[in-house]
């Protein structure tokens, strides 16, 4: 019972309320500027190149890397510094080997980029592909990688940050 009627998009357009917002300029924090010679969080080069390089650490397939990061960065230079990398880990190759191993300790999530577990403890070892001048926030990250694979794995452990851009492991 009734008629129906269809909105016409004149109707809907008379019916639309505007707001005003004023926008206000509150500045800015003060700070003092460091000059970095790290990539900045929006330098995708850099960022897709670290992610490629360790899918190749991951993988240990050039075909992969190209395939899933050859559009984003120079895989084939990825896969290279794989390559020089896998070197330095050649003594562990017997070992017990966990690639990407994700983990939840006291309500942190974190996944370390090797795990290399042996009978008496746990080696830790995170890529980077360039050492940045401050190496705290790295640091941090493998102590708290230490400390829970410590708890979890009732083992002592050796944490290590891999630099592939100067080929060296650091021991934290």
């Amino acid at each position: 019972i009734g008629k129906f009627e269809n909105d016409t998009e004149e109707k809907n357009q008379n019916k639309s309320n505007k707001f005003d917002l004023e926008l206000k300029n509150y500045g800015k924090q003060e700070y003092k500027e460091i000059e970095e010679k790290e990539y900045k969080p929006n330098d995708f080069d850099a960022i897709y190149f670290g992610l490629a390089t360790h899918y190749a650490f991951e993988c240990e397939n050039l075909d992969a890397v190209q395939n899933r990061y050859g559009e984003f960065c120079d895989a084939k230079e990825a896969f290279e510094w794989y390559k020089n990398g896998k070197k330095l880990l050649e003594e562990y190759k017997n070992e017990k080997i966990y690639k990407e191993y994700p983990f939840l300790y006291n309500e942190q999530k974190g996944i370390i980029d090797l795990l290399i577990e042996k009978d008496d403890k746990v080696i830790i070892v995170d890529y980077k592909t360039h050492t940045p001048e401050d190496k705290r926030v790295y640091i941090e990250q493998i102590k708290r990688y230490k400390e829970a694979m410590e708890n979890l794995k009732n083992k002592p452990a050796k944490g290590y940050i891999f630099y592939l851009d100067k080929m060296k492991m650091k021991e934290v």
